[in-house]
């Protein structure tokens, strides 16, 4: 890990850590996730509450209706 200010030492990257190929396609795929369509909706719903009610119509519509058997919540759903 990079040393913490004022610390003095400095312990390099062990193991995975050690290989910037490694983190390099670890970077790229956070990257990717933040910006994919899960990620997106992830932010949706986590506004869901700030959401008024013409706005939740407008995003209902948008969505295709649940599956037969599926809760409109979804799984886990209560």
């Amino acid at each position: 890990m990079p040393p913490k200010k004022g610390t003095g030492s400095y312990e390099p990257y062990e193991g995975k850590l050690a290989d910037p190929e490694w983190r390099r396609e670890r970077a790229r795929k956070a990257g990717k996730a933040s910006v994919s369509l899960d990620a997106y909706i992830g932010a949706v719903v986590r506004r869901a509450g700030k959401l008024t009610p013409e706005q939740i119509d407008r995003l209902r519509a948008l969505l295709p209706e649940p599956a037969s058997g599926e809760s409109a919540g979804g799984e886990g759903a209560a």
